[in-house]
């Protein structure tokens, strides 16, 4: 008998256990169908509500984290991108948020070490290429700029930012030829940032 009522209770913590994970699924469904929409807000809340029921779940956490960072709350996105990853330091994307959150909270050299260990877990993170770019770039590490940029390209060629820093950067280094080839390709692809530099510096 008695074992008989240990088996019911574990039964029936077994069925509350999943249906709170259940509910916590769909809540975070919810937020990611507001995050979509961009009502953060709504998002925020159930994320919340989703890692209230269920507080081991990385992704919970990253959602939040993302949500808080298009709202510019970067402390916030910060701590909840730290507890994700604490949970699975494997995580794909992880690394990449973290380095925008960092980037953005002035911490360019903690956001080039994360868009590196992205780089480790997915090799085809074009924008990781790209923002490591932009921090030698602001560096004038201008070589190492280049290079980033080249990487990006090579991944994803039709990603225009890269060609258009990639020729603001030879202009830096007074390679005007090069400037208004990057430029050209940048332009071809839609970027209108380019064609002003162009017609500006290139005449075309």
């Amino acid at each position: 008998m008695k074992n008989t009522i240990q088996t019911l209770i574990i039964l029936l913590l077994s069925a509350n256990l999943f249906a709170q994970n259940k509910t916590a699924d769909n809540l975070n469904r919810l937020g990611i169908t507001h995050f979509d929409s961009l009502n953060y807000v709504a998002a925020i809340n159930c994320f919340t509500k989703a890692i209230s029921l269920d507080s081991a779940n990385h992704e919970y956490y990253s959602n939040r984290a993302m949500a808080y960072f298009s709202m510019k709350q970067y402390p916030q996105a910060l701590t909840d991108i730290d507890k994700a990853l604490n949970m699975k330091r494997d995580f794909p994307g992880a690394y990449y948020l973290r380095g925008n959150i960092k980037n953005k909270s002035g911490d360019p050299e903690g956001a080039h070490k994360d868009f590196t260990k992205e780089i480790i877990f997915n090799p085809g993170c074009f924008k990781c290429y790209y923002n490591i770019g932009n921090i030698y770039m602001e560096k004038k590490d201008y070589t190492l700029a280049l290079e980033m940029f080249a990487k990006c390209s090579a991944i994803e060629p039709t990603f225009s930012e890269a060609y258009n820093n990639s020729g603001i950067v030879h202009y830096k280094m007074k390679n005007k030829i090069k400037a208004c080839e990057d430029w050209k390709k940048a332009f071809e692809l839609g970027n209108k940032e380019a064609g002003k530099d162009l017609a500006r510096f290139c005449n075309q």
